[in-house]
């Protein structure tokens, strides 16, 4: 609790030696839900990775050797697999359990869930979820809210307040790709920001968005810094308008960034990206805030390598 902690599971102990430990996990990907299980359990399972066993759970599954291998009755894996789909887990993790006399004792378990699934279901809501405790800045709060009252989708987290490189993203996977990139380059502790916008946001959210990153990037104590707006090719979302949003933030904010050497480096595509990309270059110009501005004819990942230059002492 002096930690920062607010929810606790005390359990009953149960006797019994190291040896006897077990371990089950449960997983779901593209090929459909797959079981593992060892019978070298406990807090060491990670070195022990060929002692796993997997298998395919479908109407192949041959459930008398699962039990053999897990020692866990058909009826109990059955129920767990149940379990799994109807309350929507992506992950279970029995590590370890153990077996007294044909008894199952679960000593310790994780599930992880597609938080999306709420909306699904009446046996767990948000409140039922678990993460580790942290404090979030206003700018965090502020995009949180804005999420949750938009049909597009907004994220922000920080990760280093006091970070060189700052990141301005569209779409789920430009920011994975931006982030891959700066982590290859050797700057990932420069990184301060991970999020995304996407789904077509209005100009006043993308302006609304654009403010939050601004203000904590210009809060960095960093000696040099940089801005990367950046996204892939857009199907649907307006460049012109959403640009047009940034580029409102980026004029209330311009006097301060020029002030801390601000360079600000942008790759983006898709309907209306000639207007938009325009008038970014020259919004960026005329407040001598600019590193480049690329279509989608400069890969992201020379667009990234490019703006990071900056963020180097």
């Amino acid at each position: 609790k002096n930690k920062g902690f607010e929810s606790f599971l005390i359990e009953p102990y149960v006797s019994h030696a190291s040896v006897d430990e077990r371990y089950l996990s449960i997983t779901r990907d593209a090929n459909g839900i797959v079981l593992r299980t060892s019978h070298q359990g406990g807090i060491d399972i990670e070195g022990q990775a060929d002692s796993i066993e997997a298998f395919e759970i479908n109407t192949h599954t041959n459930w008398g050797a699962l039990t053999d291998t897990s020692g866990i009755e058909t009826k109990q894996l059955k129920a767990i697999i149940n379990s799994f789909n109807a309350n929507f887990f992506t992950f279970l993790e029995i590590n370890p359990y153990v077996i007294h006399d044909g008894t199952l004792s679960i000593l310790d378990l994780a599930i992880e869930v597609d938080d999306a699934a709420q909306y699904l279901v009446d046996t767990w809501s948000a409140d039922d979820l678990r993460v580790a405790p942290r404090s979030f800045t206003e700018q965090e709060k502020q995009v949180y809210h804005l999420n949750e009252t938009s049909p597009a989708s907004f994220t922000l987290q920080m990760i280093n307040p006091d970070g060189a490189i700052f990141l301005l993203l569209s779409g789920g996977g430009a920011s994975v790709v931006v982030a891959d990139e700066i982590y290859s380059a050797g700057l990932g502790k420069e990184l301060a920001n991970y999020g995304e916008y996407s789904g077509n946001p209005t100009l006043e959210e993308t302006y609304v968005y654009a403010s939050a990153v601004l203000s904590l990037m210009i809060a960095s104590k960093a000696p040099h810094k940089v801005l990367f707006i950046g996204g892939a090719v857009a199907n649907f979302t307006n460049i012109e308008k959403t640009f047009a949003g940034i580029i409102r933030a980026i004029d209330e904010h311009a006097k301060e960034l020029k002030k801390q050497n601000v360079k600000i480096t942008v790759r983006r595509g898709g309907p209306h990206q000639e207007a938009g990309l325009t008038n970014m270059r020259h919004t960026l110009e005329r407040h001598g805030l600019l590193g480049d501005v690329y279509d989608p004819r400069t890969s992201i990942g020379d667009a990234v390598s490019t703006a990071v230059k900056g963020a180097q002492p």
